[in-house]
């Protein structure tokens, strides 16, 4: 079976996200907490899908 082709969308919102584990998990590693990671990571992630830079 191919696998599906990946469109520019599921590109954009894969960099996106990528992005959002790296900022928190910096935030993460400098308070060395993964409370901080976890809430830094969702609030980055769901803000990208408010403001439209993710498309679900």
């Amino acid at each position: 079976m191919p696998k599906p082709m990946k469109t520019a969308k599921h590109k954009l919102n894969s960099a996106h996200v990528h992005g959002a584990l790296i900022i928190a998990g910096f935030l993460g590693l400098v308070t060395g907490s993964w409370l901080i990671f976890a809430l830094a990571a969702g609030a980055l992630v769901f803000t990208s899908i408010q403001d439209g830079s993710i498309r679900i």
